[in-house]
């Protein structure tokens, strides 16, 4: 990352309420550089270098608009893939413990070595399945917040994110601002409860993200 592009993403992470320090903005720019190194070997993403900010770390911070990220709070983040959201999650918010799952252990290998050289304490990796991990009496029922970044359609992901869901958690769907039918069928047939739906515009360029509250059904 340029120092043009750090800037870039301090100004909006402000507009997020979040005020990036010097070492989390170079957090921000080990791991791109790490990221964009590994793409060149393994496919973890198509978004070009240039456009991490705005289409991977602004979009991944888009969540404080909607939630709160208290200290202590445990996230849960499915289907990460190149760490996504929950990489930039834990690096703005250091205070969260943070555990990334995906099905694919080479992807998970690549973020176990990006928690080594940031020396991120607050983070772990898990490997395996979401609809098979939420099943586990360790995992179901023990975080305050999932997230998820186009992984599937709405009424599938919820129906892997609530059981990861403490009694008072939230679970956020990364989605295009396109989800106007998959979201009236979430609402036909799910039993948890959608709490928000929140168009977000991305900082500095023309993007806008829908973010999906969903909660346990009371």
């Amino acid at each position: 990352m340029t120092e043009e592009q750090q800037q870039k993403l301090k100004r909006g992470a402000e507009e997020f309420g979040i005020a990036l320090t010097e070492p989390q903005l170079q957090s921000f720019a080990a791991y791109a550089a790490m990221l964009q190194a590994k793409n060149e070997v393994m496919n973890l993403t198509r978004v070009k270098p240039e456009d991490y900010v705005d289409l991977h770390f602004l979009d991944s911070l888009s969540a404080a608009a909607i939630q709160q990220f208290l200290p202590g709070m445990k996230l849960l983040d499915i289907g990460t893939g190149a760490g996504l959201p929950g990489i930039p999650l834990a690096i703005a918010f250091p205070g969260l413990h943070t555990t990334l799952v995906d099905g694919t252990a080479k992807k998970l290998r690549f973020l176990d070595q990006v928690i080594a050289a940031l020396e991120m304490k607050n983070i772990r990796t898990l490997h395996g399945r979401a609809e098979d991990l939420g099943r586990l009496p360790e995992l179901c029922g023990k975080f305050d917040m999932v997230t998820a970044r186009a992984v599937a359609d709405l009424e599938t992901l919820a129906g892997w994110m609530i059981p990861f869901l403490n009694k008072n958690g939230v679970a956020i769907a990364y989605k295009s601002v396109e989800i106007d039918r998959e979201l009236n069928s979430f609402k036909k047939s799910s039993g948890s409860v959608l709490l928000g739906d929140k168009r977000i515009h991305i900082p500095g360029s023309a993007i806008e993200r829908r973010l999906i509250q969903i909660a346990r059904s009371k």
